[in-house]
């Protein structure tokens, strides 16, 4: 896994080489996969499609996927419907998935947590700030046997760069 995530330094430099037109997004998206595969990361695919990008790398150590990707299969925590999932991240010991959803979204999906929640095997943690007329808040939930966490965030980034977001992160491990 060490090696996995060692590569998403590299991810940058990828990011940043596939900003240009049709033909040139098509040759840097090569040049960047080749580089991070050379770099350790595995199989590399980087797909872009106007403003987004999507890489993936796959590796004997798990899958990682960044701006985009799928809830992993066998992920036990439910996801509430509406988001759109920016990366997600699987390998033997766990997974972690990330979603955004609209900004007004944040008090269904704290509920919906909640109520998931609700069973007594999770703590809840819960703070509210205020900066410049801005509220930010964010609601946690860890299992007791920690191998489970959930956050969702207002206020944050999403795929496009809204930063009027409401961001949830899972992570399972085992």
């Amino acid at each position: 896994m060490k090696r996995l995530m060692s590569v998403l330094a590299v991810f940058v430099i990828a990011i940043a080489a596939t900003g240009c037109g049709n033909a040139a997004e098509k040759v840097s998206e090569k040049v960047a996969e080749k580089a991070l595969e050379q770099s350790g990361g595995g199989n590399v695919d980087i797909q872009q499609s106007g403003d987004e990008t999507v890489i993936k790398v796959e590796t004997d150590e798990g899958t990682m996927v960044i701006g985009g990707g799928e809830i992993p299969e066998d992920m036990t925590v439910p996801v509430p419907n509406g988001g759109e999932v920016t990366a997600s991240f699987s390998a033997p010991d766990g997974m972690t998935v990330s979603l955004a959803y609209s900004k007004g979204d944040f008090d269904d999906v704290v509920k919906f947590y909640e109520d998931w929640t609700g069973s007594g095997d999770f703590q809840k943690n819960s703070f509210s700030t205020e900066s410049d007329g801005t509220t930010f808040r964010s609601t946690s939930w860890y299992s007791d046997d920690g191998n489970t966490s959930i956050s969702v965030t207002d206020n944050c980034g999403d795929a496009s760069g809204n930063e009027d977001a409401v961001c949830v992160m899972i992570i399972e491990s085992s």
